[in-house]
């Protein structure tokens, strides 16, 4: 009697062991080492045989395979070298995804190490894409009003604007090819996408290489009274336009069309239309360049909420000069093209290819002005800056990054924003590649200009575009996703790689990831340029929801506004 009760003893407190380790234990797809377990997997050790446990606890299994509960979903795959797998099946009886099982042991003298290994990217059914040369980075909206968002993207090469589904497929309309319209070849860069004319429906504004600015509506046809001929503004020489910009500058409840160009003169242009195609008032705005024939332009959108008169401002970073003999001056517009007390400040002897970004990163409630550059005197010394409204540093700014990225390091990438350790201010991102390619380093600083702990992270493979900001594990915290030679990453608060991470796609990764829910299945998805053969790839990132985006795209958003909570 005594011996059956001492049983009876043992199976319960097993039986409330495994009770509270499943109680108290996350449950996610998990894989265990079998070398951890055991030295033949399909035999217990000391006649004590493990439980795998699966994905949502929907199915047990014992080590020799055979399945303990009923469930016609699960079924058991098997074994590899070190790791046991399910696989789960969807109603059509198709292979849907890879489910990995946690080792429940009953003995705790073996001392699991769970690897959580089910959380790599698995591209999309339909991708690779091959399009063209390379693709500027995407932006996204439902253009075809089905209740998923699109991707929206220039082509260089065919040039031509191009909307995906989700499933590789084109929108209907789409694309929309510079050559057929104009009969240019090229593009300025990447669309910009919002609503002109208040119709509650996407609008895709772009513009090829030389004079026009076009206005699609979302079926991919041309907007009634575009596109602008810029030369009718221009005084001197012939305008090519930059990138395209959205923000309602007017306060009519509508976005407004900015755009710069350099026109071949002495003078960059700034313009602002609404939605009919007209110039707005104060409009456009003419601004000296120091040296003849070398302006470039960057913009950036600071928003209204963060403004007195509730407008928001244009922010105008003029590149000038050749690499050895160079200067940048930044131009704070209102809304009517005014500029602002304080401004132009002009800074000597530095040169930038790189989009400012705005953020309240010291929480005063006023925005900043932020931008990398680089001075050249034989060797490259790299800076990051960031202004006040007044056109003053931020106290502790610039900064010099020659100790993270000496000579021999290429430019800064475009600085991207984001909360990154959960302190609610955002911290700045920015990486650099060896020249050689070889390796990179990716670096985040506080508002003081203090790296956070884990950081600079090196790459062993040149780190080669901007970063994305977005939390795609699920625990709230977002993580940077980027790409270099070969791979694109995923690095958590720390600096460290995300588990399933780094993905192989064969070659440059040139531009900015977006990452947005296309599919609208609750899950986000990584859109990554320049693979092999300047393919481009879909990823489903599983356990990811879109809880924090807090730099999900180039330029942030796809207004391409550069502001950070735009």
């Amino acid at each position: 009697m005594h011996y059956h009760t001492s049983k009876i003893y043992i199976v319960t407190l097993n039986i409330l062991s495994l009770f509270l380790f499943l109680l108290f234990t996350d449950t996610r797809n998990f894989a265990v080492e079998a070398s951890q377990i055991l030295t033949n997997p399909t035999n217990p050790i000391n006649g004590s045989c493990p439980y795998y446990l699966s994905d949502d606890n929907r199915a047990f299994f014992s080590c020799n395979g055979s399945k303990l509960s009923s469930d016609p979903t699960v079924k058991i795959l098997g074994n590899n070298k070190n790791i046991y797998r399910a696989i789960k099946f969807n109603q059509k009886n198709i292979s849907q995804t890879s489910k990995n099982l946690r080792v429940i042991s009953k003995s705790n003298k073996y001392n699991l190490q769970a690897k959580d290994i089910d959380k790599r990217p698995i591209l999309k059914a339909g991708w690779p894409l091959n399009l063209g040369i390379f693709e500027f980075p995407a932006a996204s909206a439902d253009l075809d009003r089905d209740g998923k968002k699109d991707l929206i993207f220039t082509v260089f090469g065919p040039d031509m604007i191009v909307a995906l589904h989700d499933d590789g497929s084109a929108v209907n309309g789409w694309p929309v090819n510079w050559r057929n319209l104009t009969g240019q070849s090229g593009s300025s860069g990447n669309p910009a996408i919002g609503d002109i004319d208040g119709d509650h429906l996407p609008d895709v504004v772009g513009s090829p290489l030389r004079y026009y600015i076009y206005a699609f509506n979302n079926d991919g046809t041309v907007k009634s009274n575009w596109p602008v001929d810029l030369r009718k503004y221009v005084l001197d020489g012939n305008p090519s336009p930059d990138a395209v910009h959205l923000a309602d500058l007017d306060g009519d409840g509508k976005d407004d069309v900015v755009v710069t160009c350099y026109a071949s003169g002495d003078f960059s242009y700034i313009f602002a239309f609404n939605g009919k195609g007209e110039i707005l008032s104060g409009w456009p705005v003419r601004l000296p360049l120091q040296y003849f024939g070398s302006g470039m332009n960057f913009v950036s959108i600071i928003p209204s909420s963060n403004l007195s008169n509730n407008h928001p401002h244009v922010f105008v970073l003029q590149r000038e000069g050749s690499q050895s003999q160079s200067t940048l001056m930044g131009t704070l517009l209102d809304y009517r093209g005014q500029i602002m007390p304080g401004w132009p400040v002009t800074i000597d002897h530095q040169d930038t290819y790189y989009n400012p970004v705005i953020a309240d990163i010291n929480g005063d409630k006023s925005p900043e002005i932020i931008f990398v550059s680089s001075q050249f005197n034989g060797v490259f010394h790299k800076y990051i800056y960031v202004l006040e409204l007044d056109g003053t540093p931020l106290r502790g700014w610039p900064i010099n990054l020659d100790f993270l990225f000496p000579d021999g390091y290429g430019d800064l990438t475009n600085p991207t924003i984001g909360d990154i350790d959960g302190d609610g201010l955002p911290e700045l991102v920015t990486s650099a590649q060896f020249s050689s390619g070889s390796d990179g380093k990716i670096a985040v600083f506080d508002y003081n200009g203090n790296l956070l702990p884990g950081w600079p992270v090196y790459l062993p493979i040149g780190w080669m575009n901007t970063p994305v900001i977005v939390d795609i594990n699920n625990d709230s915290i977002p993580e940077l996703i980027g790409g270099g030679l070969g791979s694109i990453f995923a690095l958590d608060t720390h600096g460290n790689m995300l588990a399933g991470w780094p993905v192989a796609i064969g070659g440059y990764s040139n531009y900015s990831n977006t990452i947005d829910n296309f599919d609208n299945d609750g899950e986000m998805e990584l859109l990554v340029g320049g693979g092999v053969n300047n393919s481009i790839y879909l990823y489903d990132l599983r356990r990811s929801s879109a809880s924090n985006e807090q730099w999900p795209m180039y330029l942030h958003d796809s207004k391409r506004t550069g502001a950070y909570g735009f």
